[in-house]
């Protein structure tokens, strides 16, 4: 009997017993916090994204048809962002909340290590990322080709002449055309011409551009200028070529973007989290730095790099600007730390010097 007590209580059936329940309770709180704070940058995301939403929505001459592609292309990057801030600060406060409790603690007590219990936080990880690239799927909007975005504007505002029982335009926003509804009669599109100053317009009955937005196919196209006498020009079909950019054509297609931030998020997380363990961070203050300095320092390199002539071979910088401003946010913090316990050993006590 005294055997088996001995056995029933040694040390590797208490790790046996132990360790699963602790990773367990750790899981549990990675994915509690992961999922509100990308709750809550989701739900802020979505707040701005809504204020310049709200022209399109008061705007009279924009049916809400029009709106859908723009907000759509809001929400997939209201989502991209709360997933890429979110997870590595729920990380945070969830390895804090557990420093806290305690839970942490007995793991190591039973000879779990920080970079064991990081790697028994990978399952939770990858489940948010998969959410993630479902959503992101989901919502692709096309707003990364100018020229794909800007045609799906143009066709949702076409509809919007569809029954048309009197004559209503139909503006579309961020094109600079407008749609003329007749009823039973095709509608057309009409706008200045580029370049004319305000002195040239057109109409057609279709347009179609390319998808960098450098040119544009029109049909039952007619063009009229005003030099002192009015000139009209009509052609069955036109073809109109360089056009100055509109906007700038990511360099990740939307599936490789996503996979590359679902990537970057989900190692930087897990590196979170193995920083709040192995140094024993408890505080939500210190979470707060630890989980989104990484974040930020991502998303500001990958805006950069979109909007930069870097080769796409450069988006490895991302991932390598997240962990080296977790590395300096970790040091920095490690400092601080040591500066106030330096500080405090030093401090008077009860208000009289120790040297007196």
């Amino acid at each position: 009997m005294e055997m088996f007590e001995k056995f029933l209580f040694s040390t590797r059936l208490r790790r046996l017993i132990m360790a699963p329940c602790g990773m367990k309770a750790l899981s549990r709180r990675a994915l509690k916090g992961a999922l509100w704070a990308a709750g809550v940058v989701l739900v802020v995301a979505s707040g701005a994204g809504l204020v310049r939403l709200l022209p399109w929505l008061l705007a009279p001459d924009v049916p809400l048809e029009v709106s859908w592609p723009f907000a759509r292309a809001l929400a997939a990057a209201a989502t991209e962002t709360a997933y890429l801030i979110g997870v590595p600060l729920g990380f945070a406060f969830g390895m804090a909340r557990a420093t806290e409790a305690g839970e942490a603690r007995a793991l190591f007590a039973v000879g779990a290590s920080p970079a064991r219990l990081m790697l028994g936080l990978i399952p939770v990880g990858v489940a948010l990322t998969l959410t993630f690239l479902a959503a992101a799927f989901a919502w692709d909007s096309g707003a990364d080709r100018p020229g794909v975005f800007a045609g799906e504007l143009i066709t949702q505002a076409r509809g919007g002449c569809v029954g048309a029982e009197r004559p209503k335009s139909i503006v579309v926003p961020l094109v600079g055309v407008t749609w003329l509804c007749f009823p039973g009669r095709a509608p057309r599109v009409s706008g200045p011409l580029p370049g004319s100053g305000g002195r040239a317009w057109f109409s057609a009955t279709r347009l179609t551009p390319s998808e960098d937005l450098r040119a544009v196919d029109l049909e039952g196209l007619t063009l009229a200028a005003k030099r002192g006498i009015m000139v009209s020009v009509h052609a069955k079909i036109g073809h109109v070529t360089g056009l100055p950019p509109w906007g700038r054509s990511a360099k990740l297609s939307p599936p490789l973007r996503a996979a590359w931030v679902g990537a970057t998020t989900l190692l930087s997380s897990l590196w979170v989290a193995w920083a709040m363990l192995r140094f024993g961070f408890r505080s939500r203050a210190v979470a707060l730095i630890v989980g989104g300095a990484p974040s930020l320092c991502a998303l500001a390199a990958l805006s950069r790099f979109e909007q930069s002539d870097l080769p796409r071979a450069a988006v490895a910088v991302v991932p390598a600007a997240a962990l080296a401003a977790l590395g300096l946010a970790v040091l920095t913090l490690r400092i601080a730390a040591n500066q106030w316990r330096k500080r405090r050993r030093g401090a008077p006590l009860l208000g009289y010097s120790r040297r007196c």
